[in-house]
């Protein structure tokens, strides 16, 4: 079990006013990426923003993380506002994938099957794609799943730019905040623990500053395990389905929904739901998956604990399946203990961020979503760490190879391991 408080002290009514500047910077910084985009994307001025919004974070996390006042919660709330809405406004530098998003919804408006349809060059003069150089990957057909190739559609349906695909992702971003602080106030915690959402560097950056679907997908596990806890357990699974259908990444979650079931028969309608919703698609045949399976196999970039094993074991299929297996077994250890989900995602949330091949700096966000529910160190140093990742992006604008320095992933992981540890002993203390 992780621990719950990252910074154990008394309390002290000073803190507030650095909290609240704290609250200002990234507002500062979200400012001066609409105004001067190019300072994202030069190394020294991106390292200096980064770090000064990982230390506003920090220092909104100390002021904030106790209490439990509407007025703290409040300003909270409107400073993370007014930083999203100026992230929304500024172009998307470091992560080509909103581009990604506009294109399939573009296909799929068109009555095509984005499946089946990559944004080959030729695709891409027949349907007029919109910034197709921007694009990456464009020989790979999509694999991103049926619920969000509608909201790719919606959003662009609306507006087919960026800036559209960027304000649906701060809205879901917006609604993982609410949600966040409905299931603290369930289970008695302070509100202003939300602070550790909402102000996250990458939750910033990556979702009202890049679009990144997952905001979608997380406000939908969210949903579910929060209609679990209200004993609603048909929505519950339901919405657990709709996550699914954004990223795969919620179906690890199945197990734990499903030993808090009254009948357990009802998580069958998660894979019904969504081998329906593949349905209308199926006319792409083998390309349906061809995409995912693409990425599976071949994709690497700022992997930990995959690194290692393919190492140790020079065969790359092997350390994936090692990895699965102990994920596994560790989701159904959660589960068999009935540990609460809350708390349990930011333990699957650590597995995948250090068992993933590919460590992309959003997929944290999935692990950040119950660190208010935990106060996790491991994952304040994650959170704080990968964030820096994006100096590959802006080494492949300089150089044309999207490559991190060797070093860095000492920097990013090496601290994981005593921190771990740390925080078992502190557990273990706790319950003896």
């Amino acid at each position: 079990m992780l621990s719950d408080d990252p910074w154990p002290s008394s309390w002290d009514r000073k803190r507030f006013p650095i909290g609240w500047a704290c609250l200002m910077l990234p507002c500062v910084a979200g400012l001066i990426a609409w105004r001067f985009p190019s300072a994202i994307t030069h190394p020294a001025s991106f390292v200096a923003i980064m770090a000064t919004l990982v230390a506003s974070w920090f220092g909104a996390v100390w002021a904030f993380w106790r209490s439990d006042k509407r007025a703290h919660l409040a300003a909270v709330a409107a400073f993370g506002l007014l930083a999203r809405l100026l992230f929304v406004l500024a172009p998307p530098e470091l992560s080509g994938d909103v581009y990604r998003y506009l294109w399939d919804g573009q296909v799929l408006r068109r009555g095509l099957n984005p499946y089946a349809t990559p944004p080959t060059p030729e695709n891409a003069e027949a349907l007029g794609a919109v910034a197709y150089d921007k694009m990456n990957h464009t020989s790979v057909k999509t694999v991103y799943p049926p619920l969000a190739q509608a909201a790719f559609a919606l959003a662009g349906g609306i507006n087919n730019s960026p800036r559209s695909f960027m304000a649906m992702a701060a809205l879901f971003d917006v609604a993982c905040a609410g949600l966040i602080v409905l299931a603290l106030r369930r289970r008695g915690l302070p509100t202003g623990r939300v602070v550790a959402w909402a102000a996250s560097p990458i939750v910033l950056v990556e979702f009202a500053g890049h679009g990144h679907s997952d905001a979608m997908g997380i406000a939908f596990l969210l949903l579910a395990l929060l209609s679990l806890d209200a004993g609603r357990e048909r929505s519950s699974v339901a919405a657990l389905a709709g996550g699914v259908l954004v990223k795969f990444y919620p179906v690890v979650f199945a197990p734990l929904v499903a030993m808090r079931l009254r009948d357990r028969r009802r998580i069958l309608v998660l894979p019904a739901l969504v081998a329906l919703a593949y349905v209308p698609f199926l006319g792409a045949g083998p390309s349906l998956v061809e995409g995912l399976g693409r990425y599976a196999d071949t994709w690497a970039f700022n992997g930990s604990v995959y690194e290692l094993l393919r190492w140790a074991t020079g065969d790359r299929t092997v350390a994936k399946i090692l990895i699965a297996v102990a994920t596994a077994a560790i989701v159904a250890l959660l589960a068999w203990r009935r540990v609460d989900p809350w708390r349990a995602g930011a333990v699957i949330g650590l597995c995948w961020i250090l068992g993933t091949p590919t460590a992309h700096v959003w997929y944290v966000a999935w692990a950040l979503a119950f660190l208010p529910f935990t106060g996790s160190p491991t994952l304040f140093w994650l959170g704080a760490t990968l964030p820096f990742a994006h100096l590959a992006s802006i080494h492949e604008m300089q150089t044309g190879a999207f490559a991190l320095p060797p070093w860095f992933a000492f920097v990013e992981y090496g601290p994981v391991v005593p921190l771990l540890a740390w925080e078992i002993w502190r557990a273990r203390r706790s319950t003896t």
